[in-house]
């Protein structure tokens, strides 16, 4: 393992540390970016079948979508003259 490194540190290439870099980011983009996704995807089931379908016939969850995507839809509106 410690060669490995020794041999990312060491190499004779036009952009020397590239590699390294490039693992380090994608690492950090993907605990930052994953764990909460896979948070949102895993804590909803948590209280069982039954809990998610009655929170899928709340009107409040409803409201709250319509919300969410009406924002968007709007921003992205103002968003297209801007490019």
């Amino acid at each position: 393992m410690k060669q490995f490194f020794l041999a990312l540190l060491r190499s004779n290439r036009a952009l020397p540390g590239y590699r390294l870099s490039l693992i380090t980011t994608l690492l950090w983009a993907g605990l930052l970016i994953l764990l909460p996704l896979s948070t949102l995807l895993v804590r909803p089931w948590q209280d069982g079948v039954s809990a998610m379908l009655t929170a899928l016939r709340d009107g409040r969850m409803f409201a709250a979508l319509w919300t969410s995507f009406s924002c968007a839809a709007t921003a992205a509106a103002c968003n297209l003259p801007f490019g």
